[in-house]
């Protein structure tokens, strides 16, 4: 047991408030944290199709979805040709090879933000231990 006198209301207070404050900011990060893994996930599977497509013929049929639980019969006309986004409404047409390195180089920016934001959830989390420690010591 510490030396240290009782926490009177105030400090109780500020306390609580300063817990509530980093639990909040850790549900916002874990919410951008299954929004980046989400991205990661589309990513990967974006970039292993374009190098399966590497092995691909023109007029080569697959199968694409179009909603939820729905799919149509399609021929790839271009298999060297892929369109991506460049921004949320505008999109641009690049070869095979560098919509690869395109694809490879979000997967590299989108992990390295993952990371940071793990980083950042585990600091917060030190945080909120220590300040309830501390309280738990007086």
């Amino acid at each position: 047991m510490s030396n240290n006198p009782p926490p009177n209301s105030a400090e109780i207070s500020q306390m609580v408030y300063v817990v509530q404050l980093l639990e909040e900011q850790k549900k916002n990060i874990s919410e951008q944290l299954m929004l980046t893994e989400n991205q990661i996930s589309g990513i990967s599977i974006s970039k292993k199709t374009m190098e399966e497509l590497q092995s691909t013929e023109k007029n080569h049929e697959i199968i694409i979805p179009i909603g939820t639980n729905a799919f149509a019969r399609a021929k790839i006309i271009e298999p060297d040709k892929m369109i991506i986004p460049i921004s949320r409404d505008m999109f641009i047409e690049k070869n095979l090879e560098e919509s690869i390195k395109i694809m490879e180089q979000r997967l590299e920016a989108n992990n390295k933000v993952h990371a940071k934001l793990v980083e950042n959830f585990n600091d917060i989390s030190v945080k909120i231990q220590e300040i309830k420690l501390q309280f738990n010591q007086r």
